[in-house]
């Protein structure tokens, strides 16, 4: 099929880098190597809703991007809830998987919100 992605690049946003870290070499660990899809786990310099809305460093994400996620691949991020997270996210391409606390903060992340 013509429009599946070469692969998804997971990017692992948390905000403690250790537990970034660590979920990525879990990923990583349980990553099927037959899989038809590839996959790559990754820690960006910048994390959590900074990684969208802090314009000071939007050139290092920018450089760090070309150099670590193939073009061809479907971001996936992963990260936890923050204030203002869903109002960015919204209409970004690549899928989300986001930490929430309460079934109130996971209904903002509902596809069908106005």
């Amino acid at each position: 099929m013509a429009n599946e992605p070469a692969g998804f690049a997971f990017l692992v946003l948390l905000r403690d880098l250790d537990d970034a870290t660590g979920l990525s070499r879990l990923l990583e660990d349980v990553r099927l190597p037959t899989a038809p899809t590839r996959s790559l786990f990754l820690v960006p310099p910048v994390s959590g809703l900074d990684f969208f809305a802090d314009v000071g460093r939007q050139e290092e994400i920018d450089s760090w991007w070309a150099e670590n996620v193939p073009r061809d691949y479907v971001p996936v991020y992963l990260l936890d809830h923050e204030d203002g997270l869903p109002d960015w996210i919204k209409g970004l391409d690549g899928l989300f998987y986001v930490g929430a606390r309460n079934p109130q903060i996971a209904a903002l992340y509902r596809e069908d919100r106005a």
